[in-house]
């Protein structure tokens, strides 16, 4: 255990700590006469609004004889609205003191004896309905008010299981231990303690929207006032004691209290730093105590393991939110190797997480402990993050590194895949923030959008697709006139990208280009194809590649080396054909043929791959999601170079589904199949553009 820091104290002060209790402890109790005065004053409280509490006259329960009654064994024979009203008299007085958090749940339950049992065994296990305390309220003594305060915010959990681990979390037990006593609802903000501390301790309905207005102040005002008493108790609790308690004196809990409170104090950062060896949030989670195939389909309910990964998320979130509020109490390369320790965290959770049991999951059900949830957007920060994101190897999981681009503000993951896809690197778990880009209403969101469009001219096939796609919200909005009016560096980015959207008719409203028959590419026969029932093996993969081979002359030798090569990515991938169309034009040198691939082994994955095939080369096309129909991919319908331009167009056909849910307009005929068309740009079909010059 590492020596304490000792904190220097002035003597008489210490003198009177010790000698407090004990004389108190030697005060008389009550005499029967002097309780049958305090205990009528004590239901007239009972009976008295809270928001006139104030103008209580005190004569009989003064904060003498209440320090004496609740001394004394009968307490617990009192009522309980008695023995709860009865503690607001204990404002002014001695009896609502504590050294550590622990002394307060001592106390309250050696008056509440019966109340602690209920709500400990209740099938929903939190005080409400079991006991309610009053206050803090204005003019209280600054102990007392810090006393209710820490009862009102502090996670019922402490309260509840003062033996164990306050982070646990059981199948039952819906959250709600982790949430205040002063909580108003389950949102995320009602759980953290600072929020709690300035806006709900103590906090009391109003009648009139004044009232409200000054019981707000109030709350604002005990909160000045008991900030500084419960820094200093949390400070001086873990010099002394360090991690050795459990419950409201977990080191943990107190770390994570005091960082919600007062992030940017400079002894915080210090007690951070001294007490996260004996935390040891790097050192491997606990075993399970069963391996996982013994449990079944149930979750792992009560393994260490995953309570101790959310006590160590809390450490985490504490450290983090002073490192970033308190910089200068941290060494220059905190921010950046907190960074990495977080990764390694969400690493280590990410192996250890039961996945068919999502309690334990750090979001949304443990979002007040995330430390991902207690991020501040600064550039600092940013720059940490995509620094750790570059060093990642491409294989990393998801869940190791999504949660920067989950909680991160606005562009930290436009950033992030821009960076990636400029380098030519894969990215995974991540989509630019198109909306915001599109709005550009900051400066950095403007700079990200030009550097986009950027790439887009740099771009190729599908990935060219891609950017489009993102920037235009599919191309519908370079045909918004609303849109078209108010952004001109829209209009300048569709005027040459996209000519015609998605959904066309036989007749381009825009481009005035008409499909007739003289520009439709014919279907022409194929032989046969392989049967798709034959077992998967080198027969199946042999025939299947000779009658690929069988769409390529003779002695196009380059054409038929391409054609083997995609056949291998097929038999590779697990692809095989399941049915084909061929499209030829009586003056064209170019064909197109439409594959349908299905997955080896079923489950019904199934792809639709274009093949365009001309003197010098073969052209691999892929068709992005946004062509396929509401229950099915479409029927190709026709083929065609309306422009002349050697790039073609697919119109594709939808029957089936199109007139019911989203697909539903009014004016729309049912009767009529709605047309997909696009332009194959590279290896993928995208936007029809028009081309300015057209062949002969």
């Amino acid at each position: 255990m590492p020596a304490r820091r000792l904190r220097f104290r002035p003597l008489l002060l210490t003198c009177l700590a010790l000698l407090g209790p004990a004389a108190a402890e030697e005060r008389p109790p009550l005499s029967p006469d002097e309780l049958a005065k305090v205990i009528p004053e004590i239901q007239a409280m009972i009976r008295t609004d809270e928001n006139r509490v104030k103008d209580f006259p005190v004569r009989e329960a003064t904060p003498e004889r209440i320090d004496r009654l609740y001394r004394m064994p009968e307490i617990t024979a009192q009522p309980r609205n008695v023995r709860e009203n009865g503690l607001i008299f204990a404002g002014q007085g001695e009896l609502l003191r504590f050294d550590k958090p622990s002394d307060i749940v001592s106390r309250l339950e050696t008056w509440f004896p019966e109340e602690f049992r209920q709500a400990r065994a209740a099938p929903d296990p939190r005080f409400f309905g079991h006991l309610h305390l009053y206050g803090p309220f204005a003019g209280w003594r600054d102990e007392p008010a810090a006393f209710l305060t820490l009862w009102n915010c502090m996670p019922q959990s402490a309260w509840l299981r003062p033996d164990t681990n306050p982070f646990a979390r059981r199948q039952r037990d819906g959250g709600l231990p982790l949430m205040p006593i002063a909580a108003q609802s389950s949102a995320t903000q009602e759980f953290d303690f600072g929020f709690c501390v300035a806006n709900r301790s103590g906090l009391r309905a109003g009648w009139t929207r004044e009232e409200a207005r000054s019981n707000a102040a109030e709350v604002r005002q005990l909160a000045a006032q008991v900030t500084p008493v419960l820094r200093r108790h949390f400070a001086r609790f873990l010099d002394d004691n360090g991690c050795q308690g459990t419950g409201p004196d977990d080191c943990v809990l107190v770390l994570h209290l005091w960082a919600s409170l007062t992030p940017d104090d400079p002894e915080l950062a210090a007690t951070v730093r001294r007490l996260e060896n004996e935390v040891g949030p790097d050192t491997p989670l606990p075993e399970l105590e069963k391996p996982t195939d013994q449990y079944g389909s149930g979750g792992q309910e009560g393994e260490a393991r995953f309570d101790a990964a959310l006590r160590r998320a809390a450490f985490l979130r504490a450290k983090l939110r002073s490192v970033q509020a308190a910089p200068a109490a941290w060494p220059g390369d905190a921010l950046p190797a907190l960074v990495r320790q977080l990764t390694q965290f969400r690493q280590r959770l990410a192996e250890a997480a039961d996945h068919r049991w999502y309690p334990y999951a750090l979001d949304y059900y443990n979002e007040p402990v995330n430390p991902w949830g207690a991020l501040t957007a600064t550039e600092p920060l940013w720059q940490a993050v995509l620094a750790e994101l570059d060093r990642l190897p491409p294989d990393t999981p998801c869940p190791v590194f999504a949660e920067w681009f989950e909680h991160s503000a606005p562009g930290l993951t436009s950033r992030y895949v821009l960076a990636r896809v400029s380098a030519g690197r894969p990215v995974a778990c991540a989509a630019p923030e198109w909306t915001w880009l599109q709005d550009g209403r900051t400066a950095e969101a403007r700079t990200l959008r030009n550097r986009y469009i950027a790439l887009s001219d740099r771009a190729e096939g599908g990935q060219r697709e891609w950017l489009i796609a993102g920037l235009t919200g599919n191309g519908n909005d370079c045909f918004d006139p609303a849109k078209q009016k108010t952004r001109a560096w829209l209009r300048d980015f569709c005027r040459t990208r996209i000519s015609e959207p998605q959904e066309v008719g036989p007749v381009l409203k825009h481009s005035r280009l008409r499909l007739t028959e003289r520009e439709r590419y014919r279907r022409t026969g194929l032989p046969p194809l392989p049967d798709r029932n034959r077992p998967a093996g080198t027969a199946q993969a042999a025939a299947e590649e000779h009658w690929l081979l069988a769409l390529i002359p003779a002695a196009d030798t380059a054409g038929r080396e391409a054609m083997r090569q995609q056949a291998r990515e097929f038999r590779n991938e697990g692809w095989r054909l399941s049915a084909a169309t061929r499209w030829q034009h009586p003056r064209r040198a170019s064909t197109l043929v439409d594959l349908t691939l299905f997955r080896d082994g079923g489950g019904g994955d199934e792809r639709r791959l274009l093949l365009v095939l001309t003197p010098q080369r073969l052209q691999a096309v892929s068709v992005p999601d946004r062509f396929r129909y509401q229950y099915d991919a479409g029927a190709l319908a026709a083929v065609s170079d309306l422009d002349h331009d050697g790039n073609l167009e697919v119109w594709l056909r939808g029957e089936n589904g199109e007139c019911d849910g989203a697909g539903l307009q009014p004016g729309r005929d049912c009767a009529v199949p709605s047309l997909y068309m696009g332009e194959v740009r590279g290896d993928s079909l995208s936007y029809f553009v028009k081309s300015a010059a057209r062949k002969p």
